[in-house]
């Protein structure tokens, strides 16, 4: 399954997603923190013109995800959200 796909079909919606919906899907691999990074980003993207709310987003953001997820693909999990 694409990542596009997999994003469009399972990630909650990211205005009313919560910290457990987070873990539940990674947990299940319904998602990834790329995909949850990019939704977020889409998102900033989408409010940005009316609200200007976020100065600057880390312009590493998404390969630190992509970074966390071969990690939690190779079984290390550095700890949960809280």
């Amino acid at each position: 399954m694409s990542e596009d796909h997999a994003r469009k079909r399972r990630i909650p919606e990211i205005t009313e997603i919560t910290l457990k919906d987070i873990h539940y899907g990674f947990e299940h691999e319904q998602f990834t923190s790329a995909i949850l990074v990019k939704t977020y980003m889409d998102r900033i993207n989408e409010a940005q013109e009316e609200f200007k709310a976020v100065l600057e987003v880390n312009p590493d953001a998404l390969a630190i995800a992509e970074s966390l997820d071969i990690e939690y693909q190779a079984g290390q999990v550095r700890g949960y959200l809280m």
